[in-house]
């Protein structure tokens, strides 16, 4: 018997199971933000920011929380400050942010830190609930435009998805140049995991690969890059750039391992479009988190990629896709 055909007879609405769920913020600096909880009925919760680029809020496995926030909360895309780095001012952290797409990094070339992609507001959201391949499918769906009159014309299609049974999520962007000109494309996934996901005694796993670290301060910890931990105060944050090979399915992976909250969070991510794992350190005190980035480029600004020749560049009608996923299991 089908998965769908033994549910249907035990169920009049999967929704009994897992389900997607539309709300607004209706007070606070968020208000008016549109919002998609996604449950997946096996331990697995997280919230889709809609007007913030289709982002990743707050997530949980099994009532535990996979991502650090910061004190900013949900703030409205219109509070975005372009400015420097005031894009501190309107980050929520959470699960995932979107960095890019014109500048990834130290605030450089006109652009602020981290670009404005994490404010872009989601046009035509399309939300799925869908039996594929025998598999219930919860998706949330929308269109990001980065554009500017006389400037770059691009376009973000993105779908976020999970399954039943499965504690995966599966990030897949669409990036088309709608415009006449070539433009630089940078893309970061910045993805930020916090405690319990990340505590002390936990550490990071992956296969031998090359690493590099961003400046002197992270040359100095080089050695204990992968192990995590207490807080620590006035801690000076650490990036290193990650070059994974692949496995077998064409997917690079690094893991945040934490036997004490018997978790394993791994970051599976398409190296043929995103080549670097960017690695954010941040043992401080309330500043405690993990960042695992795939991304095209190393988050030190267009110009610094462009120096190193990482500066990625799409032509006119050109698309690009980005591919990579979240999964999650306890440690047996």
């Amino acid at each position: 018997m089908s998965k769908k055909s033994f549910f249907r007879q035990r169920v009049g609405n999967m929704e009994q199971l897992a389900g997607l769920r539309e709300v607004v913020v209706n007070s606070g600096r968020g208000r008016d933000v549109r919002l998609v909880e996604v449950d997946n009925g096996s331990g697995l919760t997280f919230t889709v920011m809609a007007d913030r680029c289709c982002d990743i809020y707050s997530a949980k496995y099994m009532n535990k929380s996979l991502a650090w926030l910061t004190p900013n909360g949900i703030i409205n895309p219109n509070a975005y400050e372009p400015e420097g780095a005031m894009w501190l001012r309107s980050w929520a952290g959470g699960l995932l942010t979107t960095a890019g797409l014109l500048n990834v990094g130290t605030p450089d070339a006109g652009h602020g830190l981290h670009g404005r992609a994490s404010s872009l507001a989601a046009e035509d959201l399309k939300l799925e609930r869908l039996w594929q391949d025998d598999e219930y499918i919860l998706s949330v769906g929308g269109v990001m435009r980065h554009t500017m009159a006389f400037g770059e014309k691009l376009e973000v299609r993105r779908t976020i998805s999970t399954a039943y049974g499965k504690n995966i999520i599966k990030v897949s962007d669409t990036v088309e140049n709608q415009g006449f000109a070539p433009a630089p494309l940078m893309m970061l996934y910045h993805c930020n995991f916090g405690y319990p996901t990340v505590d002390e005694n936990g550490y990071l796993e992956a296969v031998e690969h090359k690493l590099e670290p961003k400046d002197e301060a992270a040359a100095a910890g080089i050695d204990s890059w992968n192990k995590l931990s207490a807080p620590i105060h006035d801690y000076a944050e650490e990036v290193f750039f990650h070059t994974i090979p692949a496995d077998a399915d064409g997917l690079s992976r690094i893991s945040i391992v934490n036997p004490d909250a018997n978790l394993r969070v791994t970051m599976a991510y398409n190296s043929a479009t995103l080549p670097y794992l960017n690695q954010w350190k941040q043992m401080g005190e309330g500043e405690y988190v993990i960042g695992l980035e795939p991304g095209n480029c190393v988050p030190i600004g267009q110009s610094g990629n462009a120096a190193r020749g990482d500066l990625k560049m799409i032509e006119p009608g050109e698309t690009v896709k980005f591919d990579f996923q979240i999964e999650i299991s306890e440690i047996k």
